[in-house]
């Protein structure tokens, strides 16, 4: 139990900034994290707990949490982005996420697997939606503090989180193929080093309370 814990760490710390700064979160979008994060903090202690007393796959589990985390994080880009086309488009990368993810889960990898496939769409979706945020954001007349904007922060962390997932997994085979890492101890501080980056990001999102206007 210990250890599910000390895994979910970042998400309790980010979990408990916006419990304190709540009230005086800007964009009030940014308010939804408290219920985004209750469930992710929820299906990893959950996981855990199913995998550590039935020592059964919880990968099933997982697959459920996969369209929540997805959709919530492509949701956010429609509420930040101001232009129809780039809200009409993130639309459109959410759709085609959830078809090719219930497709996953009929045809493909199905429901007790782990969906690898569901994983890297949608993290190649939010590593693109980045990206146009971005390049926005660079290519703006408005004068902006970046580091004292939430949007600025959530898409860093996502980047860095997404981009070394994918980087992960696409080097998985050669790593198992070649007994690089037999204990798993590389990939398991990789991963807490990346959740730790994406959820301080989402934190300091949080606590810079920067007051966010639309362009005008």
């Amino acid at each position: 139990m210990k250890s599910i814990i000390l895994d979910a760490s970042p998400t309790i710390i980010s979990l408990l900034a916006i419990i304190i700064f709540y009230k005086k979160l800007q964009p009030r979008w940014l308010r939804l994290f408290l219920y985004f994060l209750l469930i992710t903090l929820a299906t990893d202690i959950g996981a855990g707990l199913y995998s550590q007393y039935f020592q059964k796959s919880n990968h099933f589990i997982i697959n459920m949490y996969l369209p929540v985390n997805f959709c919530f994080y492509l949701l956010l880009f429609i509420l930040t982005f101001e232009k129809r086309s780039y809200k009409n488009l993130v639309w459109m990368l959410l759709a085609l996420f959830l078809v090719f993810y219930f497709s996953d889960i009929l045809f493909l990898e199905g429901f007790y697997t782990f969906n690898i496939y569901s994983f890297c769409v949608g993290s190649i979706l939010i590593v693109l939606c980045c990206l146009l945020y971005f390049t926005v954001l660079f290519t703006s007349e408005k004068v902006i503090n970046y580091f004292a904007s939430p949007p600025f922060w959530i898409a860093t962390g996502l980047i860095f989180f997404y981009v070394g997932n994918l980087v992960q997994i696409s080097l998985m085979n050669y790593i198992i193929n070649n007994q690089l890492d037999p204990g798993g101890r590389i990939y398991e501080l990789i991963s807490i080093i990346l959740n730790v980056i994406l959820y301080g990001c989402i934190t300091i999102s949080f606590i810079c309370n920067y007051p966010w206007r639309k362009a005008r």
